[in-house]
């Protein structure tokens, strides 16, 4: 059997018995999760005795693989339902919200002590934000909008 009947075949399956296949790896998850973690933990005392900076190293892989691709991300839903100056403000927010990013106190223009709103200058960017109390922000929206 070639490769690609295989895989529809095997597609087809998993499709036709998702809720069980679901069930049952849930299921397992719960019954042998002690055993589950003992693997993980070994796993990973195990690179950490290879290689003592390893966790470092896995953790600045993963956050320059979000880095890099969530403007890809946000510009294929952008063609799909939406702007992508709608997603990347969404984007911006859930980051605000889950710590991602911090609201400083202050406005990176006039440096005025307040809760400043963010605004991006490239939405192909979107967790980097400059942050503007609401005069600078209005100030430089209205010259954007007369250079434009």
């Amino acid at each position: 059997m070639d490769k690609d009947k295989k895989r529809k075949q095997d597609r087809a399956y998993y499709l036709a018995h998702r809720t069980q296949i679901l069930n049952r790896v849930s299921q397992y998850q719960k019954d042998e999760a002690g055993k589950i973690r003992k693997y993980q933990r070994d796993y990973a005392a195990k690179k950490r005795r290879e290689d003592p900076d390893w966790k470092e190293k896995r953790d600045a892989y993963f956050r320059d693989y979000y880095r890099r691709t969530i403007a890809a991300r946000l510009i294929y839903r952008a063609k799909q339902k939406g702007t992508l100056q709608e997603l990347c403000r969404t984007a911006a927010h859930h980051a605000l919200r889950n710590g991602k990013l911090i609201r400083p106190n202050q406005c990176d223009a006039c440096g005025k002590s307040c809760q400043p709103q963010m605004h991006h200058r490239n939405y192909n960017n979107p967790l980097k934000v400059i942050w503007l109390c609401s005069l600078c922000h209005g100030v430089l929206h209205s010259l954007n909008s007369v250079s434009s």
